[in-house]
């Protein structure tokens, strides 16, 4: 059976023809090979081409029968009889103006013994070998371009080495039985490298790994990955130091932001997961669990102010069951929903006002209570966070209102009662009687009419407990202007009034028949005026605050009459 030969190149970049029975491993599996001792083998013969080192197969493949044609010769000088390779003197002395295909040589058995062979390839090489396999130190190079410069032992590499593959990485450190074994430095294409222990090709033990970027591991690996304790330094100026593996962090572990901002805590998968605290560089901190990275169930957040919120939360903010503790003494428990009050919750201010009730988006909305420190209280339905729709208001002093609210205060229909038994009911505007509306006093008087303001102003009726009435128009809570005036004797006023008594022109008509027509000032007959009494006397003349006085004439039903100067 035929075996293919590989080719290496020697310290003095010469050509070596290697016929050893070893299984020769490296890297690039496609190139191991396995020579049986006691086989007859093929020899490839590859030469140096300086312009082309990496890429030419140089020399071809024959056979013994092909070898059976070439002349025996002696070996050169340096090289031994009984076995070893006998080259033909053409090709030692015309090796260099000799085209690839016309290398050829004979096969033989691999007998080669323990000492050292020289071939005179046109350069000199040597080579040292021991008990038929590689042995000392030499520079190896594969076919498919990879490079290997130290030492070997039976046939593989062992000890310091250099080891180039084609892509340009580059190892120089200790080598074991073909691989990368101890202390070792190996260094990437794309400007990262490796500098530490290692154990069977892969890094193992304590090493320290940069990346391109600047970024840096130091620590303990475990089968090619970061695995152990071990610090991570970014170039930004983030860092994370505590427990790895399979390349992630995993365990305890602390992480510094360039801000400097700082979580200490459980990792899993890379990532903060379990319990942990972060501290911000603002001076607030979260402690509590995580998961993928953001606060996730039970935990507890403080502001640099002083707020506080202790409780649920998801994806990172607020959500579920939580208090908040406020600098100012306020706090609110209740549940929450993307970092803000949502559905039931309870608030407390510092000064003792408490709200219980629904909350949409941070706010006050829906249904609920609030109580306040005086002794206040309101409770109905609210819209960001002020009385809005139908709810009932009760003072500490017993006043109280049911009605419609519209931006926080009393706006639409609504009654209010008063702790004195007086009430009112009718239209609000702004906290104030405005439009029609009635009012009962607690001793039986009533008004129904027009308000203005909160007072009694336009057209209006006043009924009172005694049977008298006024029917007319009101000004600032007074009768004013055209009024009708009716006593519970029958006696009637109709004229004018002004400041809330008669004024002005007006006509009073009295039970037993008798009445006045004229002036009045502050309800009393002032400057000209008819009296005519029942009896038919007549009296037209001047009044004096409610008496006849000036210049008159009275008329007599008999007939008779009298001036008066």
């Amino acid at each position: 059976m035929t075996n293919t030969i590989f080719h290496t190149i020697c310290n003095d970049d010469s050509l070596s023809l290697i016929t050893s029975p070893e299984h020769y491993n490296h890297h690039h599996g496609d190139n191991s090979t396995t020579v049986s001792p006691s086989s007859t083998c093929s020899v490839v013969i590859y030469q140096i081409e300086k312009e082309k080192e990496d890429d030419a197969i140089l020399g071809e493949r024959i056979n013994s029968e092909t070898a059976k044609q070439l002349k025996p010769v002696s070996p050169e000088k340096g090289a031994t009889n009984s076995g070893k390779p006998r080259l033909p003197t053409w090709l030692t002395s015309n090796l260099k103006n000799l085209s690839f295909k016309e290398l050829k040589t004979a096969t033989q058995k691999n007998d080669t013994k323990e000492g050292k062979q020289t071939f005179a390839f046109g350069d000199s090489y040597v080579c040292t070998w021991k008990q038929n396999q590689r042995d000392g130190h030499r520079r190896s190079l594969w076919k498919n371009g990879d490079e290997y410069t130290g030492k070997w032992r039976n046939g593989k590499q062992e000890g310091q080495g250099r080891y180039v593959w084609k892509n340009g990485d580059e190892y120089i450190g200790e080598l074991r039985n073909g691989v990368m074994n101890g202390e070792g430095r190996k260094t990437f294409t794309n400007g990262s490298y490796y500098e530490g222990a290692w154990k069977n090709g892969k890094q193992e033990g304590h090493g320290r790994y940069v990346w391109k970027s600047g970024d840096e591991y130091i620590s303990e690996w475990k089968n090619g990955v970061m695995n152990g304790e071990g610090k991570k330094g970014f170039v930004s100026g983030r860092y994370y130091e505590g427990v790895w593996k399979n390349g992630k962090q995993e365990g305890q572990g602390r992480l510094v932001w360039e801000n400097g901002d700082e979580y200490i805590g459980e990792w899993r998968n890379g990532v903060i997961d379990g319990e942990g605290t972060q501290t911000f560089a603002s001076g607030s901190y979260y402690e509590g669990t995580w998961k993928n990275k953001k606060q996730e169930g039970q935990g507890r957040y403080v502001w640099k102010n002083g707020d506080e919120y202790i409780g649920e939360w998801k994806n990172g903010v607020f959500n579920g069951q939580g208090r908040k503790n406020f600098a100012t003494g306020s706090y609110y428990e209740g549940t929450w929903k993307n970092e803000k009050q949502e559905g039931q919750g309870r608030y407390v201010w510092n000064n003792g006002d408490e709200y219980v009730g629904e909350w949409r988006c941070g706010v006050i909305n829906g249904e609920g209570k609030q109580v306040f420190a005086n002794g206040n209280y309101y409770e109905g339905t609210w819209k960001n966070a002020k009385q809005e729709g139908q709810g009932r208001f009760v003072w500490n002093n017993g006043d109280e209102y049911i009605g419609e609210w519209r931006n926080g205060v009393i706006n639409g229909e609504g009654s209010k009662f008063f702790a004195n038994g007086s009430y009112y009911e009718g239209t609000w505007k702004n906290d104030k009687q405005e439009g029609q509306g009635r009012y009962v006093w607690k001793n039986g008087d009533e008004y129904i009419g027009e308000w203005r303001n909160g007072v009694i102003d336009g057209e209006g009726t006043q009924t009172f407990a005694s049977g008298s009435y006024y029917e007319g128009t009101w000004k600032d809570g007074k009768k004013e202007g055209e009024g009708r005036y009716l006593w519970k004797n029958g006696d009637e006023y109709v004229g004018e009034w002004r400041n809330g008594v008669v004024n002005g022109e007006g006509k009073v008509v009295f039970a037993d028949g008798s009445y006045y027509e004229g002036t009045w000032k502050n309800e009393k007959q002032e400057g000209q005026g008819r009296y005519v009494w029942n009896n038919g006397n007549e009296y037209i003349g001047e009044w004096r605050n409610g008496v006849l006085n000036g210049e008159g004439t009275q008329t007599f039903a008999t007939g008779d009459y009298g001036i008066q100067e």
